[in-house]
């Protein structure tokens, strides 16, 4: 059985939920208490899909505007890129277009598949609409997801974003 491997990185804002969505998939976990991811951290998740192992090499990058240069150097060679933003933060949101902009300079875009995740969906006060959010992915050709890392709510179709 051949084991293909996906380089995934996460983009987006400070506080947006990065490093707890990679916990919940990896440890099907939740700690509200994550420090600020400084440079990146990476794990690994193995799923089978339709009888391939599937490995996931997920590298989680710093939000902070002063690590900003450093997160790039994380975006080579990755076949999967997952902006993410906070569905309660309107700034957040905003913010994507840098990012976006930040991944077309530092990674070939037509061999890259994109994902757009809007975390948080377990709170009520949504700043950023669907039909906003609907709108920017299909600006960038990108699929759109809407998760809770708290709760678990639509993580598990993250990873099958290729299939």
């Amino acid at each position: 059985m051949s084991n293909r491997q996906f380089k995934t990185v996460f983009l987006g804002s400070q506080n947006v939920g990065k490093s707890c969505i990679v916990r919940r998939i990896v440890e099907n976990q939740y700690d509200g208490k994550t420090e600020p991811t400084i440079g990146s951290s990476f794990l690994s998740k193995t799923i089978n899909i339709n009888g391939e192992e599937i490995t996931f090499q997920l590298w989680d990058t710093a939000g902070q505007e002063a690590f900003r240069a450093l997160t790039k150097i994380y975006y080579r060679q990755s076949q999967i890129a997952i902006l993410v933003y906070d569905i309660t933060h309107k700034d957040s949101f905003r913010n994507l277009e840098k990012w976006y902009e930040d991944l077309k300079e530092n990674c070939d875009r037509n061999q890259m598949i994109l994902a757009l995740c809007g975390n948080k969906v377990d709170l009520e006060n949504d700043s950023v609409t669907y039909a906003d959010a609907k709108k920017f992915a299909d600006k960038i050709n990108a699929e759109l997801f809407l998760v809770s890392a708290k709760t678990g709510q639509g993580i598990e179709g993250l990873l099958l974003i290729k299939y």
